[in-house]
Order: structure tokens, then C-alpha cells, then sequence
């Protein structure tokens, strides 16, 4: 009788944990990939550029002979209601530009384009995976008419 309640003890513990195991997986799911709207639920725009406010005309004249969509903002944060095929960072902070690409690689598969403004913090860009990092605003604008969405 000692035996049967020692073992039917060590059955529930066995299952209490193995539902912690569970658990503690799935809050790491929750946590590190959620769930997050699918791209294809998104409406998919074209490029999105980030650059500084006093950067704007600069960066709408290099971009005018383009022929595509752009959307623009001046704080890198990304909108919530669109998926972008690419994301152009050309501010004047080198973090600021990472924090942009890096968002627009986890949220949806972008091509990234940065602005790398010190060469000493070139490694960071590679490290964030920015699938192209240009030296000038210029030189970034010129990227994109090479460029390939990965979508």
C-alpha cells in the first residue's frame, strides 16, 4: 500500500513537470517569435525610407527618378498597417539606421539598404544582417535600383 502511494506521488510530479517543460516552451515562443501578423495579411508596399527631417528634400531628390512607392518617416519605428519589400535607412545615427533594418528583418522579410555614417561600426551592420550599407545617402539610393526583395 506504501509503495502504490509513493509511486502514484512520483506519477504526478512526473506530469506537473512535464507540463512545466511545456510551458516554459511555449512562453519562449510567446516571447521571442509571437504571434505576429503574417506579411500576407499586411498590406505589401513597396520601400519604406528612413531618414532625418532635415534630410527629407535631400533624400526625395535622390530618390525622384525612381519609379517606385515610397513611403516616408522620420522616427525609426515602423508602421504597424503595411509589410515593406524593402527598408531604406539613411539617417545620421548609425543605431537609429541598425534599429530600423533590424525591426524590417523580424517583423517581414525586407531587403535592407542602410547608411553606415562611421566605417568603425561597419561590423555591426554586418552583424545585424543589412543586406547592403552605403557610405552616402547617394551611394544608398543607387543600391536600390540594384536591390532584390526576397519576397
Amino acid at each position: 500500500m506504501g509503495m502504490s502511494i509513493v509511486l502514484i506521488v512520483l506519477v504526478v510530479i512526473g506530469f506537473f513537470l512535464y507540463g512545466l517543460f511545456w510551458m516554459k516552451k511555449v512562453d519562449r515562443f510567446i516571447g521571442h517569435v509571437g504571434f505576429t501578423d503574417a506579411p500576407s495579411a499586411l498590406e505589401v508596399k513597396d520601400t519604406l525610407v528612413f531618414a532625418d527631417l532635415g534630410q527629407m528634400e535631400e533624400t526625395q531628390a535622390a530618390l525622384q527618378t525612381s519609379p517606385r512607392a515610397f513611403e516616408y518617416i522620420s522616427e525609426p519605428a515602423l508602421p504597424e498597417q503595411a509589410a515593406y519589400e524593402t527598408a531604406l535607412a539613411l539617417s545620421h545615427n548609425d543605431l537609429d539606421n541598425i534599429l530600423l533594418c533590424a525591426q524590417a528583418k523580424k517583423r517581414y522579410p525586407a531587403y535592407t539598404i542602410a547608411v553606415c555614417n562611421n566605417k568603425r561600426y561597419l561590423s555591426v551592420f554586418q552583424d545585424y544582417h543589412i543586406d547592403s550599407v552605403a557610405f552616402s545617402i547617394g551611394e544608398a539610393c543607387a543600391m536600390l535600383g540594384r536591390c532584390t526583395p526576397s519576397w
